[in-house]
């Protein structure tokens, strides 16, 4: 009927902009404010920082977050859950000044925790050939495998003692 407001221009310098009478955008002393959703094209970037530091963007196919400055920091009071939503599946938990989370098909195989790391249901440690586990601070203690042969390698100042409640079979 023509007398909706479409537009809106206060002497302060501030704008209001409508749509069917409704305000969508508005200029302040503070930047601007949007009163409902934004929506971005396919391709169309949202660019943040002086030098266009962070983008986010849609190219019709994937989604992006592009950082190309310090670091992308994530912050919340709760927990941060990374997931695939078409199967509902967790991948990755960050639970808040606590553990962290690792999930195959939905479950945790492993976690951190106050003592370290913990495999969970039934998770296996696998290491290719030559791959090696080192113990203690100058990782004086070695166990692997080199394709051929398996080795218990201690290589510190102390003495490799092996110790059982019941008999030791070699």
């Amino acid at each position: 009927d023509g007398t909706e407001p479409r537009a809106k221009f206060h002497n302060d310098g501030s704008v209001e902009l409508y749509f069917d009478g409704t305000k969508r955008f508005a200029t302040n002393s503070a930047g601007v404010q949007f009163y409902d959703n934004t929506y971005q094209v396919d391709d169309g970037i949202s660019h943040w920082g002086d030098s266009n530091d962070l983008k986010i963007y849609h190219n019709g196919s994937h989604s992006f977050i592009d950082n190309n400055t310090g670091y992308l920091y994530i912050d919340t009071l709760g927990n941060i859950l990374l997931r695939v939503t078409q199967d509902n599946d967790d991948g990755i938990k960050v639970i808040g000044n606590g553990a962290v989370e690792l999930y195959y098909d939905n479950v945790a195989y492993l976690k951190t925790a106050s003592f370290g790391v913990n495999l969970t249901n039934g998770a296996d440690l696998y290491l290719n050939d030559s791959g090696r586990i080192k113990f203690g601070d100058s990782q004086d203690l070695e166990i692997y495998h080199d394709g051929t042969h398996s080795y218990i390698k201690d290589g510190g100042t102390g003495d490799l003692m092996i110790e059982s409640n019941s008999a030791i079979r070699f």
